[in-house]
């Protein structure tokens, strides 16, 4: 909907590394992007399949090509 730092998206993967999950989003026109969560025993966790929303500040937001 135009707003800066968000987008939604479906949840395509994700892992466990160490004391974060890695997802991988891909949004609806395709692109991928990857969310590192902290606490992967946290109970409001969303799983592979899911549809999301995802937002950021974007002044903390990094492209890393």
């Amino acid at each position: 909907d135009g707003r800066a730092g968000s987008v939604a998206g479906k949840i395509t993967e994700l892992l466990y590394v160490g004391y974060y999950i890695k997802y991988t989003i891909t949004a609806g026109n395709g692109t991928s992007f990857y969310v590192k969560f902290p606490d992967p025993k946290s109970k409001t966790r969303a799983r592979e399949g899911d549809d999301v929303w995802v937002g950021w500040d974007p002044s903390n937001a990094r492209l890393i090509p």
